[in-house]
């Protein structure tokens, strides 16, 4: 290998000849370098995705929002946190601003980074589903206490049956419905086509993909076939942000903008 090398003197470049041990391989002793195992790859991507985020979580605690960021004037101490509680259907107000409803196994970190966000910025509790486990008939209180319903859409997440009976819980409460896909996350990429096939067919399909999910929706009193006909009048039709975790700093903060923006005009699911 031949390197060059020159100074502000004047003089042309001078050249070097390195030791053929250098030349396209590392370390001098001639050895590759082996390529590494995808499993690995993915563990240490996963890490970094995850210490990014904390990372972004710690600043925004501490510093109150990060630098530059085109909040529109937003804060914790913003008009939008104390804005009133919207009223539910009695005229008392809702105690949640928002319920995360997500598949745990596909989307657990982005829907915890979702809650903690709107939290930060609201200044109120955001309800995320698994939060509360120990008694899964209380899921469909905290689903009528929120103002808005927040899906982060995933691969498999309306095959999961508590998510379809929260789902069903806030149409027929006209509770607002607003997604979050997920940009990056190819393993668990959500497609709106595939998803209007599946509501269409829901009442057919449902167990043939997470056996015994129609016995649960009938234990909360949701008939398959009421919830294929609700979810699929009702879903194409929301607002849905896109959410990339990976991405730099600033996006991460513009997107939790549009979502909050979302929050804020997401309207009631029209009658079906």
């Amino acid at each position: 290998g031949v390197t060059c090398a020159s100074k502000n003197d004047g003089l042309a470049p001078r050249c070097t000849t390195l030791p053929a041990s250098h030349s396209g391989r590392y370390p001098a002793h001639g050895r590759a370098l082996r390529p590494m195992r995808p499993a690995v790859y993915a563990a240490i991507l996963g890490a970094g995705v995850g210490v990014g985020i904390l990372v972004y979580v710690l600043t925004r605690r501490s510093s109150g929002g990060p630098k530059g960021r085109p909040t529109l004037g937003r804060s914790a101490t913003s008009m939008l946190a104390r804005r009133p509680s919207q009223p539910s259907a009695g005229g008392e107000a809702r105690q949640y601003r928002a319920f995360v409803s997500h598949m745990k196994a596909e989307a657990a970190m982005e829907a915890r980074f979702v809650q903690s966000e709107i939290e930060t910025i609201s200044g109120r509790c955001c309800f995320l589903d698994s939060d509360d486990l120990k008694d899964l008939s209380q899921l469909t209180k905290h689903v009528r206490d929120s103002e808005v319903l927040v899906l982060v859409q995933t691969k498999s997440v309306l095959t999961r049956p508590w998510v379809l009976i929260e789902l069903v819980t806030a149409v027929r409460a006209g509770i607002p419905i607003v997604g979050v896909s997920l940009d990056g996350r190819k393993d668990a990429e959500y497609s709106h086509d595939a998803a209007r096939d599946l509501l269409l067919n829901l009442d057919e399909r449902l167990d043939q993909m997470t056996p015994g999910a129609a016995a649960a929706l009938r234990e909360q009193a949701v008939d398959p076939r009421e919830a294929a006909w609700l979810l699929s009048s009702t879903l194409p039709q929301i607002i849905s942000v896109a959410l990339n975790v990976c991405a730099s700093r600033r996006l991460l903060a513009a997107t939790i903008d549009d979502l909050v923006d979302a929050l804020d005009q997401a309207k009631p699911p029209a009658p079906v």
